[in-house]
């Protein structure tokens, strides 16, 4: 599917945000399926292009299964199920990858978790936050790359939402 936008005033970032958003939305009607030891990935994958002044973005969505070129080194937190995943290119904004996880483990589990394996895997973490008992954040980096991991209470189910970010310097 291709969308065409010629307005000067569309910003690609918000573009993004509002496709991830939408990919987000579909993703959670459906069921999660379990991570495999093998961090497979998804081959049935949507894929979406926007093209506008600044150049195309091309974003693909993977649905219940790591994105396509998610870093290996990147640890994935067991037990958890990928609940979404999402791939995306363009003339001016750097490649990102970005899982959504889901699991029953607490907050403070998680982020034991990510400060142990993250330092093991190679990432240098540059910062931590714990806005509350409820949210969290890990910055970390490795080479060219930046990860985001942010750690949320799902209120609807009482699990935990994990989503790491992968962007390219």
């Amino acid at each position: 599917k291709v969308l065409k936008m010629n307005s000067p005033k569309i910003n690609q970032t918000i573009m993004i945000l509002a496709v991830i958003f939408l990919a987000l939305v579909v993703s959670a009607c459906s069921a999660s399926a379990k991570t495999e030891k093998k961090r497979s990935t998804s081959k049935n994958v949507k894929k979406i292009e926007l093209k506008g002044e600044k150049g195309k973005l091309v974003i693909e969505v993977s649905g219940l299964k790591l994105p396509k070129g998610f870093p290996e080194d990147m640890p994935i937190y067991e037990p958890s199920s990928v609940d979404s995943g999402v791939t995306s290119e363009g003339k001016e904004e750097p490649p990102m990858k970005m899982a959504i996880l889901k699991t029953n483990s607490s907050l403070t589990k998680i982020m034991g978790f990510y400060q142990k394996n993250l330092p093991e895997n190679g990432w240098n973490i540059t910062s931590t936050q714990e806005s509350s008992a409820n949210v969290a954040n890990i910055t970390a980096a490795k080479g060219d790359q930046v990860g985001s991991i942010s750690i949320g209470k799902d209120k609807e189910t009482s699990g935990t939402v994990i989503s790491i970010n992968i962007v390219n310097k």
